[in-house]
């Protein structure tokens, strides 16, 4: 597969070094910006990819929106090329985290990943952008199944990009409003609710089970004193209405959790309704990316096709990226 140029070194950068270098990026850079942005990059990475379970997340959080901040500055128009490897050297790291290297890193901080590719498309729309783009929406719908809700702050920098990229344009047309009525319509809320109604069974259930044991109870003493003959009117009336009232209590007890559960399944659907969508969007982005390969290839298979070419290896790894996120 081809590399991209901007594979960055393993021998990292020191805290010093690297303190410098952003104290430059903040005070202008001093037309070294290109050293700066390596130095980002090899500390991106060794913080990404590295096996300490410390990394410093906040850090590098800070570091991505700092050079999203410079670059939305306008200052920058004429650094094409450093910012055109720059992004090369993201979409790099950031496709480990798709590939299960690392991953919860990776989710930690893919959002100010997505604002900073905004900033910089905006600035330099003629770059290619289209793993970039497919990352992030693989990134988007993980955090979705995995309920956590910054899942729409990716849809929103994606959306936010110019419409002159090839994916932006087609999620816009084809993906985006049906997806933007659903977040309008509070679908990151459909996780939190089915927790919520669940609960609610659970208790449900738990009650039941004590009015039941309650129950057995009653109906065991009542039958007991009926046998030994002991019958008093006035305690017996009194037992038999609190065991009417049991059953009562029982049946509205039953019919409530039937209802929660109906409720449950409705959300549900839901839920798997817009997974649908999300998928439908996934396999279009995917087909833009392989508009010339079935989708049951795989990504030997497009190697050895006799027309393979270098955009070629671009659908080899949107291939791979599909399948590990299928």
């Amino acid at each position: 597969m081809m590399q991209h140029v901007a594979t960055v070194s393993d021998t990292g950068v020191s805290a010093q070094e690297l303190r410098q270098h952003r104290i430059r990026l903040r005070d202008g850079y001093d037309g070294d910006l290109d050293q700066i942005l390596r130095a980002y990059l090899e500390y991106l990475q060794s913080q990404l990819l590295g096996v300490k379970a410390d990394m410093d997340i906040g850090q590098v959080q800070e570091m991505l929106l700092e050079i999203s901040s410079v670059v939305q500055t306008g200052k920058v128009k004429d650094r094409k090329e450093e910012f055109r490897v720059f992004v090369n050297g993201l979409v790099d790291i950031y496709r480990n985290g798709l590939l299960g290297q690392g991953s919860e890193h990776f989710h930690h901080t893919v959002v100010d990943y997505a604002e900073l590719l905004k900033s910089i498309s905006g600035e330099f729309p003629e770059h290619d952008y289209d793993e970039a783009l497919q990352q992030l929406f693989l990134y988007m719908n993980r955090m979705f199944e995995r309920q956590q809700k910054e899942w729409v702050e990716i849809l929103n920098s994606i959306v936010s990009m110019p419409e002159t990229i090839g994916l932006v344009q087609l999620q816009k047309c084809k993906c985006y409003p049906l997806i933007r009525e659903w977040v309008e319509g509070g679908v990151q809320n459909l996780f939190q609710i089915r927790n919520d109604l669940q609960a609610m069974v659970r208790k449900l259930d738990m009650r039941e089970q004590l009015v039941q044991q309650q129950l057995v109870r009653l109906q065991n003493s009542y039958q007991n004193r009926r046998r030994a003959g002991n019958l008093y009117h006035l305690r017996q009336g009194k037992t038999a209405r609190a065991l009417v009232l049991l059953r009562r209590k029982l049946v509205a007890i039953q019919g409530e959790a039937v209802e929660k559960r109906q409720l449950v399944g409705v959300v549900d659907a839901n839920i798997q309704e817009f997974q649908d969508l999300m998928a439908a969007a996934r396999r279009a982005f995917f087909m833009h990316l392989v508009p010339v390969c079935p989708a049951q290839w795989g990504s030997s298979q497009v190697q050895q096709h006799p027309t393979f070419t270098w955009s070629s290896a671009k659908a080899v790894t949107a291939i791979d990226l599909q399948n590990a996120s299928s």
